[in-house]
């Protein structure tokens, strides 16, 4: 695991910038996120719109919003 922290306020990603959804730490598909992360049902569904497109890093075990490629030093662009 990455010691890189996200950052604290809403970061907005420039049109076109890489960002942690096209990394293959990530994970964005709410049905991966429900089991990455179960008590988050307990709240309602990864499926919600409030979850907005935040997801789970698997390389910090961190739950946030997207952030830029640039700023993360574990980016791996997914594959295809």
């Amino acid at each position: 695991m990455s010691n890189r922290q996200p950052p604290s306020d809403t970061q907005i990603v420039a049109p076109g910038a890489l960002s942690c959804r096209e990394c293959r730490h990530f994970i964005d598909d709410p049905s991966a996120v429900e089991a990455a992360l179960p008590s988050v049902t307990i709240l309602g569904s990864a499926y919600s719109s409030v979850r907005g497109r935040a997801g789970v890093c698997q390389r910090s075990g961190r739950f946030h919003d997207p952030m830029e490629a640039r700023a993360c030093p574990d980016f791996t662009a997914r594959p295809g």
